[in-house]
């Protein structure tokens, strides 16, 4: 948000097939305290005191929408639901960043908060859809290209418009 910047060390999760339900972005899953620092304050302060009480994520997302919906970064929040061994189902909240780059290539995607440490004794601090290596970025959706991808999840053909 704004000219904050953070490197993260991002382990490339094959398996991760997450995406946004509304836009279809590929999620990265990043740890809260990794993240923390490029977040706007107000967020930060209703997402710890969430953490605090034990809130369920919804109330946290009301919560931010009747106090800060005109935030220009309001509309960049989301609730991204998941499922992953151990439990059943989840939610998390996510943003979409300012910019995302990985491999020096610039992606469109939906940064998702987690409490938990993600690398354990690995040295990573996010876990990233391997979609996003293949996702148009916005200028290349201007120009009416995007990817069609079958059931698997694989790219089938890229269309320009």
């Amino acid at each position: 948000f704004g000219a904050a910047a953070v490197g993260l060390d991002v382990f490339l999760d094959t398996g991760n097939s997450l995406c946004e339900p509304i836009s279809g972005y590929p999620v990265m899953v990043a740890e809260y305290e990794a993240v923390c620092g490029i977040l706007p304050k107000e967020l930060c302060e209703e997402y710890a005191k969430c953490k605090n009480e034990q809130t369920d994520i919804f109330c946290l997302y009301d919560l931010l929408g009747t106090k800060y919906a005109d935030a220009d970064w309001f509309s960049r929040l989301s609730l991204v639901s998941f499922r992953s061994v151990g439990k059943k189902q989840g939610f998390l909240l996510g943003f979409r960043p300012d910019d995302f780059s990985v491999k020096g290539k610039t992606a469109v995607v939906v940064v998702a908060l987690s409490d938990d440490k993600l690398g354990g004794r690995r040295n990573f601090n996010a876990i990233l859809n391997p979609w996003v290596l293949d996702t148009p970025t916005d200028n290349e959706k201007s120009k009416g290209r995007k990817n069609i991808r079958d059931t698997n999840g694989k790219i089938k053909k890229r269309l320009v418009g």
